[in-house]
């Protein structure tokens, strides 16, 4: 494989030949700051996978369930 490609948080650029050694072990980022960059943004949801089921914030609304309506 020959050519460049980019890290995929800081888009510096990472030669395409040297993605198997040892001076690019964090590939497809291009250091250990840049992968735990990338996990952190997995963990606080930065990155969304898109979906289409409807999610709802709250199923104890007002009349919802749960509510027992008995005053």
């Amino acid at each position: 494989m020959k050519g460049i490609t980019n890290c995929s948080v800081c888009k510096s650029k990472l030669d395409a030949e040297a993605l198997n050694t040892e001076l690019n072990k964090y590939y497809p980022f291009c250091s250990k700051k840049c992968q735990n960059r990338d996990l952190g943004n997995w963990v606080f949801e930065n990155y969304r996978v898109p979906s289409s089921e409807v999610v709802y914030e709250a199923e104890n609304r007002e009349g919802g369930v749960g509510d027992e309506g008995n005053d």
